[in-house]
């Protein structure tokens, strides 16, 4: 039952769980970004071919999972499958300096971990994507919170990696991990004091009704995606941008380790200011939507993108270079959170709730499926026609979803209404 206290959502003992519970979870996850990678790259000396198929790995579980996921957490207690995501991820987090102790690291066990990390990962996301109307109901109160949801998300980009580039430096990359495996852990402790009703479980009758109920709720979220023009470009924008990008964010660790020479506290630290501009983004997200329209908002984000990646490409070594890569992450950041709080707020207020989980998780599987693809193209790419020309073509991809959104919503934006069909509800 959403909450009934009045003003802001900070009033609210369950939003302040809530939050703390996932700044410090995005901040733990944005060091494993990092130190992940590095591990193959320093500890286990990777090619970038199989840095190439480490992003594969951490993004295959959108394709495989991402509709079941959604299904999952339509069905059966969101709170409860949080606690469960973040015990899981703790564990397997906390496998990786465990066994770098034991000089037992491998590359398929950084896989693994990277893959079933993501899996369950998935999982949570898609309980997380439907609590917070559980919790705040629908209108200004919800708004009001994503806004600050989504800001602090991009706070914890901004601390994570910076944490990471100096955790890095002084216990190792697979050291680094032990605070994504703590915070997991304080997550897990704040998500358990947060009350809420309990949820509404479908129970067929018999296991053959509960099996095609299953699998038809699953195409239920594909169904109304398709049905939606709003919907449907803004996930195939996403997924053109979500290839283009695991493509890019495959081979930039290397690139700038490698070609720039810049050590693991520089890319930490470019990476971590850099997420400022996300926070000024989210935050600002609501306004601009009001004040420009959603179109706007859209295409104008998505188009920042390409110009601001290529300037990595642009730069020589030395602290000159990484100022300019600098200034380009915070204003592509700023771009990125404005786009994906806007997206993610209509997606979460124009959907019935009772469908969220669902279309959120086509969403993101019709959005995300094309990551691990990507990231293997990135990594087959810069074997074959090097690093810096395979991260070229990866920013001549990125000019293609404004394109995309320009021809696909309508001048005046999508409509914000909950305007679901009856029978994709059922």
């Amino acid at each position: 039952m959403p909450s009934e206290n009045s003003g802001s959502v900070f009033r609210d003992g369950n939003f302040r769980r809530l939050i703390v519970a996932q700044f410090v979870s995005d901040t733990g996850t944005a060091v494993t970004a990092l130190a992940l990678p590095l591990t193959a790259l320093d500890i286990l000396h990777a090619s970038p071919f199989m840095l190439g198929l480490l992003g594969a790995a951490s993004a295959l579980p959108q394709l495989l999972l991402s509709l079941w996921a959604g299904t999952v957490a339509d069905r059966g207690d969101k709170r409860r499958l949080m606690l469960y995501g973040d015990a899981g991820r703790c564990l397997l987090v906390l496998s990786v300096p465990l066994a770098a102790a034991l000089h037992a690291l491998t590359l398929p066990h950084v896989f693994l971990v990277a893959f079933l990390e993501a899996s369950i990962g998935l999982l949570f996301d898609a309980a997380y994507s439907g609590f917070p109307p559980d919790l705040f109901g629908r209108g200004p109160r919800l708004e009001e919170a994503l806004g600050k949801l989504n800001a602090s998300f991009s706070t914890a980009l901004l601390i994570g990696p910076s944490l990471a580039g100096f955790l890095v430096a002084a216990l190792g990359a697979p050291g680094a991990m032990v605070s994504d495996g703590a915070s997991y852990a304080i997550s897990f402790l704040f998500l358990l004091r947060i009350t809420v009703s309990r949820p509404r479980v479908e129970r067929p009758r018999d296991t053959a009704t509960a099996r095609a109920g299953f699998f038809a709720s699953q195409g239920a979220g594909l169904k109304f995606v398709f049905a939606h023009r709003e919907f449907r470009s803004i996930a195939l924008a996403n997924g053109v941008d979500s290839f283009f990008l695991a493509a890019w964010n495959a081979l930039w660790l290397l690139y700038v380790v490698r070609h720039l020479h810049w050590t693991a506290q520089a890319a930490g630290l470019v990476l971590g200011i850099g997420a400022v501009g996300g926070v000024v983004g989210a935050l600002v997200a609501q306004r601009a939507t009001r004040r420009f329209g959603m179109t706007r908002v859209l295409v104008v984000s998505s188009f920042a993108t390409a110009p601001c990646e290529a300037v990595t490409l642009a730069v020589h070594p030395g602290p000159a270079g990484q100022a300019a890569v600098l200034a380009s992450f915070v204003v592509v950041m700023f771009f990125v959170f404005l786009y994906t709080t806007a997206a993610r707020s209509f997606r979460q207020t124009a959907c019935p709730s009772d469908m969220l989980g669902r279309v959120m998780m086509a969403g993101r599987w019709l959005s995300w499926g094309g990551r691990p693809l990507g990231a293997f193209a990135g990594g087959l790419a810069g074997s074959t026609v090097g690093v810096r020309s395979a991260l070229l073509l990866a920013v001549l991809g990125l000019l293609l979803p404004p394109v995309i959104l320009m021809t696909g919503l309508p001048r005046h934006g999508p409509d914000r209404r909950a305007h679901a069909l009856e029978e994709t509800s059922a």
